[in-house]
């Protein structure tokens, strides 16, 4: 019988520890063909004389299935196929993932304008948005000042974004979870193209910027501080 039309060396360096054509050793597969018609368990010398008959390869694509699934398919199509889910599934991974924004009741107008700027990108970015504000000592007494402040931040960002938690105070801090809005988003694109809005859009691919403790204005207390160097955080670290 004719060998499939590619012969892989063995000292080949394999990326991944899928198997191919005459590196398929078992007796028999379960085998897909490239229709995705599913053919049943045959030998795995049938299954590579198939491949080799229609030009294909022969990949295995359950090892720990018995017996083995093997498709035949290009191994350039398949790499390409796979590729592409992790990178379809790596993007719903981040878009699930909620970036968190924090202030304190007493912050100054500079800092928060920094904050609707981060928020702005990940909005863009696809990204959820936790919005929290911290009380401490007699601020608790005063959750209107923080209501205030949130409602503040979402009215400069609701042409990209919906509520998707109102103000909520709990404990030491109160919060809003804002996401994205494609619909508005859409929209927002539209008028800046139309030079209805002078604003510049947010470049999604910017990368995040960290703040900086210099630009702080002076009516932030001094206990702002270590929450401030710190920035913004993730609630889960997607990029890594």
């Amino acid at each position: 019988m004719p060998g499939p039309r590619r012969q892989y060396q063995s000292t080949r360096r394999w990326e991944d520890q899928t198997r191919i054509n005459n590196r398929i050793k078992v007796p028999e597969v379960r085998l897909i063909d490239e229709e995705g018609t599913q053919l049943g368990v045959v030998t795995t010398k049938e299954a590579l004389q198939l491949a080799y008959d229609k030009g294909l390869d022969l990949v295995e694509v359950a090892a720990q299935a018995n017996p083995p699934v093997c498709r035949i398919i290009d191994y350039g199509k398949f790499k390409y196929e796979q590729k592409q889910r992790q990178k379809a599934a790596k993007k719903n991974s981040s878009k699930s993932t909620m970036k968190e924004l924090k202030f304190r009741p007493k912050i100054g107008k500079h800092d928060i304008d920094v904050r609707i700027k981060h928020a702005k990108k990940f909005l863009f970015k696809g990204f959820k948005v936790r919005l929290i504000v911290r009380f401490r000592g007699r601020e608790h007494s005063h959750p209107d000042i923080a209501s205030d402040l949130l409602n503040k931040v979402y009215k400069a960002l609701e042409n990209i974004c919906d509520i998707e938690s109102p103000a909520r105070k709990e404990g030491a801090i109160m919060s809003m979870n804002l996401g994205p809005s494609q619909v508005k988003i859409t929209e927002y694109m539209k008028k800046i193209a139309k030079g209805d809005i002078v604003e510049e859009p947010v470049d999604s691919d910017d990368e995040m910027e960290d703040f900086d403790l210099n630009d702080m204005g002076d009516e932030e207390n001094d206990e702002m501080e270590d929450e401030v160097a710190a920035g913004i955080e993730d609630i889960e670290e997607s990029d890594k």
